[in-house]
């Protein structure tokens, strides 16, 4: 009988939360986020329940934008990898540019997530803007062009009556 390879068994799931173990708690099991990843699926779920949260304020995603657009991204290794490069944000602009996350050193998945979407929001938004005005921008050019002929037309005829008024003379 063959056995399959480890990452391929069926996914169990690893977390890590800042739940003490059961042993050590008093009292009910506290909400905290918690992060999961299925063992061999290559993905990330950060906990994101409205029932975890506190403190939740709207923000401009414009002004995101506008920090998006000034915060320095580079190609870069790891000190500990050799060879394996990536693109991102240094944890200290990032910090400095939006003030989330614990510390300026780490950037979370779910901050980064987060600052993406109010930036394509932003882009969104300033996109229909410019769609509106060149609608109207070519509604007027479009009115300009069948106002065109006319006007030459009635120039024209202007022309020929001041030419005519000057030979009578």
């Amino acid at each position: 009988m063959r056995v399959a390879p480890r990452y391929l068994s069926p996914p169990s799931r690893i977390s890590s939360s800042r739940v003490r173990p059961a042993a050590s708690r008093s009292g009910p099991t506290p909400r905290t986020p918690r992060r999961d990843a299925a063992a061999g699926s290559g993905t990330w779920a950060s906990a994101s329940d409205r029932a975890l949260k506190t403190d939740v304020a709207r923000i401009d995603d414009a002004a995101v934008l506008e920090k998006v657009a000034g915060l320095p991204i580079s190609r870069w290794s790891y000190v500990s990898e050799r060879g394996v490069r990536h693109v991102g944000p240094m944890a200290q602009d990032f910090y400095a540019a939006f003030g989330v996350g614990e510390d300026d050193k780490h950037i979370t998945s779910i901050d980064e997530d987060g600052v993406a979407l109010a930036a394509i929001k932003a882009l969104r938004t300033e996109n229909l803007r410019l769609r509106a005005q060149q609608a109207r921008l070519q509604a007027v050019t479009a009115s300009q062009s069948t106002q065109i002929p006319h006007a030459a037309a009635a120039s024209a005829c202007q022309r020929r009556r001041v030419a005519l008024g000057e030979r009578r003379e």
